[in-house]
């Protein structure tokens, strides 16, 4: 089934939370309608997902983006790398090619992915758009057609979604437009999910330890010594992700965390000593819940 809509409807981190808790695997089309765009945010754009992990992503106005990209940085002529371009197999991803032939390094290609999500993040900071994402394999049964990846403009790598969105709110700043999302002083926090590898900064890790719903917002400012906003951008980030969702606090007695926990890889086990029984986790959480009941209303 496609998901289309625009981002008054749905978020990005929202559309990323809905792809890599689906594992989907396909194409998000993303055209913005914002005015006054920094010419690298003009086009459309093709973000390519794999089983929810971010793989590629293409700009209409620079289609072979990858290959140009290489040439531009000298590091490989045009000829060599149009003639490796055709002898890459089928169903590979052109930087892996290359790597396997020795042509470019792993630094290289990590740097050539760098870029693809730098890219993505920028359009984090569009606040008009229209958005569609189209299952690869939906696609092809509906088509009768065998769409595949677009493999030339592949690195090989891939970044899960929520991971890639986490990092786009970091350096968010038009946050005037989650006005009405925002997560109240007085709220707590509870966990989504029991496990995960994803890479934290010290305040969403703080958030995750702490997330049983026992401790305000405020009070972790307090604790934590940064501003109240700080903490409310970073929960909100974290709930969008489908991380965390926003509880009324509860008092728990619970012992928080020293400082010290910071450095400290997190396990997501529940805390201990709390007789209070929370309410058992959804799999999404309950902003994009409710943004979906309201576009589903709008829309049908």
């Amino acid at each position: 089934m496609a998901i289309s809509g625009t981002l008054e409807a749905f978020s990005l981190p929202e559309v990323f939370q809905i792809i890599e808790s689906g594992h989907k695997s396909g194409m998000l089309t993303f055209k913005s309608s914002s005015k006054d765009l920094s010419i690298d945010l003009n086009g459309t754009f093709e973000l390519w997902f794999e089983k929810g992990n971010f793989i590629s992503i293409i700009n209409s106005l620079d289609y072979q983006f990858l290959i140009n990209e290489i040439i531009k940085r000298g590091w490989i002529d045009a000829r060599n790398l149009f003639k490796t371009t055709q002898l890459c197999p089928t169903n590979q991803a052109l930087g892996t090619y290359i790597k396997q032939q020795q042509l470019l390094n792993e630094s290289q290609i990590d740097s050539l992915f760098k870029m693809q999500t730098d890219m993505a993040i920028k359009l984090f900071n569009v606040d008009r758009g229209w958005f569609r994402f189209e299952d690869l394999e939906q696609i092809n049964i509906n088509t009768k057609e065998q769409k595949t990846f677009p493999w030339s403009e592949m690195t090989g790598q891939k970044k899960k979604a929520t991971e890639l969105s986490l990092e786009a709110m970091r350096i968010f700043s038009n946050w005037s437009r989650f006005t009405n999302e925002m997560p109240a002083h007085n709220c707590g926090l509870q966990r989504l999910i029991n496990h995960c590898n994803l890479h934290f900064n010290s305040l969403e890790e703080y958030l995750c330890n702490t997330a049983d719903g026992s401790i305000s917002l405020h009070k972790i400012a307090q604790k934590m010594e940064v501003s109240i906003e700080r903490v409310q951008r970073t929960a909100l980030s974290m709930i969008l992700a489908g991380l965390l969702e926003e509880v009324p606090e509860v008092s728990l007695n619970v012992n928080m965390p020293a400082n010290n926990t910071f450095n400290q890889p997190s396990n997501f086990t529940e805390a201990k000593n709390i007789s209070v029984k929370t309410k058992k986790k959804s799999k999404v959480s309950n902003s994009l819940i409710n943004n979906l009941a309201n576009f589903l209303k709008s829309n049908f």
